[in-house]
């Protein structure tokens, strides 16, 4: 089969699946065109951070990791485990 051949068969395919009824066929296809630049979007801005952020992230994991061994103050409890304010300030830290 030729690449043309198959593409062809995808975009029957494709166009046999959005004649179908489905929830995802019944949104109107600028909610869905915006949806998608939107998560384009963020996806781009946070790998663009993370790049920015890279010698800075190492040091504050290491800094959260260190917490719960120096803040040991309880809060409060959950299910009879005592949670301490250095996990809560290692789940804050923690990218």
């Amino acid at each position: 089969m030729s690449k043309i051949d198959g593409a062809i068969s995808q975009l029957q395919f494709i166009d046999s699946m959005a004649k179908e009824d489905r929830w995802i066929n019944q949104i109107h296809p600028l909610i869905k065109l915006f949806l998608t630049v939107l998560y384009i979007g963020l996806t781009v801005s946070f790998r663009e951070s993370l790049h920015r952020l890279r010698i800075v992230l190492p040091i504050v994991c290491i800094v959260g990791v260190a917490n719960p061994f120096f803040d040991r103050a309880v809060v409060g409890h959950i299910g009879g485990l005592g949670i301490s304010c250095g996990v809560l300030s290692m789940i804050t830290l923690m990218p």
